[in-house]
C-alpha cells in the first residue's frame, strides 16, 4: 500500500539509486519499513501496478488487516 500511495516519488527513488542496496536502504529509512517490506517492492513488477492489480492488492490488503483485527 506504501508503494501505490506514493507510486511516483517510489518509482523516482529506485530509478536514482545506483544499485538494488541502495535503493532497498533508502525505501527502508524514507518509509519505515522493515527489510523484507522493502524487498517486496522491489520485487514488484511495474505491470502489477496497473489498475486492475491495484484493485487486487488493495483488496487483499483489506482482507488481511481485517484478519489481524481478529
Amino acid at each position: 500500500m506504501i508503494a501505490l500511495k506514493n507510486l511516483d516519488e517510489v518509482v523516482q527513488l529506485i530509478r536514482s539509486a545506483p544499485d538494488v542496496e541502495t535503493a532497498r536502504t533508502k525505501l527502508m529509512k524514507r518509509y519505515k519499513l522493515t527489510e523484507l517490506q522493502a524487498n517486496a517492492i522491489l520485487d514488484l513488477q511495474l505491470r502489477r501496478l496497473a489498475a486492475l492489480e491495484r484493485k487486487k492488492i488493495e483488496t487483499e490488503y483489506k482482507e488481511v488487516t481485517a484478519t489481524i483485527k481478529d
